[in-house]
């Protein structure tokens, strides 16, 4: 259940993480640093992602500068600070590799901080090793368009496991494919380099 916590401005009762007051439409003092809570969700994988931008550029209008240039400095700067939260809760919402690791972390799980990075399966450094040995050896636009097609496929199976994997609270599982998927972005980025020096050279 919710807490409640008096407004700053009209001194009337504030529901704790709400954006803004209820009575008098100013901003919170305090907003949450859980990107759920930010934008009113249960902490889960799946998500709706076109309600969530739906919802991200509505809280981006009502907290714009210009609707508060006119009133407290302090509510300006309120609504500035808040922007920032909002876009950051978006920023990782919205992606779902972000998302999955915001939900391993809460976890405890620590394979995506530094002091986790030597966790990396085997099996999936060998992955690496044979996809950037083959993404070297690829001297032809058919080759490479070959390659992200792969890719691609296997980035949807990882979301796929992911979302299954937090769907049955399946930790290790989870991290697996977050792992697996983090490697892809990654190579997806390789490729994408790749492809765009071998056109402007063609």
């Amino acid at each position: 259940m919710s807490g409640v916590t008096t407004c700053w401005s009209c001194q009337g009762p504030l529901t704790s993480g709400a954006l803004f007051c209820d009575t008098c439409g100013a901003p919170s003092a305090h907003l949450s640093d859980n990107p759920f809570v930010v934008f009113g969700l249960s902490q889960s994988y799946a998500l709706d992602k076109q309600a969530l931008e739906k919802t991200y550029f509505a809280l981006s209008r009502q907290l714009h500068p210009d609707r508060f240039a006119a009133k407290s400095p302090k509510a300006l700067m309120l609504a500035l600070q808040h922007t920032a939260t909002l876009n950051a809760a978006y920023a990782t919402l919205k992606d779902d590799l972000n998302r999955a690791i915001y939900l391993l972390r809460a976890q405890g799980v620590n394979a995506f901080d530094e002091a986790g990075q030597g966790s990396t399966p085997p099996a999936l450094m060998a992955t690496s090793f044979e996809l950037h040995e083959a993404l070297e050896d690829a001297t032809t636009p058919q080759a490479l368009q070959s390659m992200g097609q792969e890719v691609t496929t296997r980035v949807e199976y990882c979301q796929k496991r992911l979302t299954q994997a937090f769907a049955a609270g399946d930790v290790p599982a989870a991290t697996l494919a977050a792992l697996e998927l983090k490697f892809l972005q990654t190579f997806r980025r390789d490729w994408q380099r790749k492809t765009k020096q071998m056109k402007d050279t063609a």
